[in-house]
């Protein structure tokens, strides 16, 4: 990203929340560890290629048994 976007993306339009506009200029951060970014690629190329058994959110519970 060039320099002078990223100043223009730094400044909150005047009609900007001021919490959102500081948790736009915050720095992002990797939330996961690289052993889990590698773990969630493995299980997002297993859906993609359909390997992955999906479950809808309504059957969880019974396909837990709980």
């Amino acid at each position: 990203m060039s320099r002078a976007l990223a100043e223009m993306e730094a400044q909150p339009s005047p009609e900007e929340h001021p919490v959102l506009a500081a948790l736009r200029r915050a720095p992002r951060v990797s939330r996961l560890t690289p052993e889990q970014r590698a773990d969630l690629d493995v299980q997002v190329a297993d859906i993609k290629a359909g390997r992955a058994h999906l479950t809808a959110h309504e059957e969880v519970a019974g396909v837990l048994g709980i």
